[in-house]
């Protein structure tokens, strides 16, 4: 007799770690289900309707504008027509800048300044763009509140043609990730 009590408690017992481990079960999928449904809600999905296509916010491309500055004892000012500076006269500034296609300049993110090398050696942007070179870093900086970076390049003593560009990063700025088009400046005799 006390061996069947023992063992109806035991069973009871048993019964009763299954219902709760069952109990466990149910609680931990009612509360994925409303993990789901709540994030169906912030992302803006009806589970219900297979036909709605979810797509990622797009973050509008932006201009992205790269000039030449001549840093003289006078000051700065644009490069002569063509991107020229007569070599050993005055430094290089580069100068970029980036707005979103309404105008507005891009409040926040980074530049990063390149110049094209083939073989160790500054060159054309043609030979970056043609694969046979490549595009080195210079100088990263953050834009101001006008969407405007510069960096000094230098001076340049001897006739040549280097390639430029920047890469801007956007980071949170509400404006894409982009690439200048590339500019050549040629220090002229």
């Amino acid at each position: 007799m006390r061996d069947n009590k023992y063992l109806r408690i035991t069973r009871e017992a048993d019964f009763m770690i299954r219902q709760g481990r069952e109990v466990a079960r149910r609680q931990s999928l009612v509360i994925l289900i409303v993990i789901l449904a709540l994030l169906g809600l912030v992302l803006g999905v009806a589970f219900a309707d297979s036909s709605v296509t979810v797509f990622a916010a797009q973050v509008p491309t932006g201009s992205y504008v790269i000039s030449c500055l001549m840093d003289l004892i006078s000051g700065t000012q644009p490069c002569a027509s063509g991107n020229e500076i007569k070599a050993g006269t005055a430094e290089l500034v580069l100068k970029a800048h980036v707005e979103i296609s309404s105008g507005q300049p891009a409040q926040r993110g980074s530049v990063i300044f390149q110049d094209c090398e083939l073989k160790n050696h500054p060159a054309p942007f043609e030979a970056c763009d043609s694969g046979s070179g490549t595009w080195s870093f210079i100088s990263t900086m953050h834009v101001d509140t006008n969407g405007n970076a510069e960096v000094d390049y230098g001076l340049v003593s001897t006739p040549t043609t280097i390639g430029f560009r920047f890469r801007y990063l956007g980071q949170g700025s509400g404006i894409a990730n982009g690439v200048s088009a590339p500019m050549d400046v040629t220090w002229v005799q």
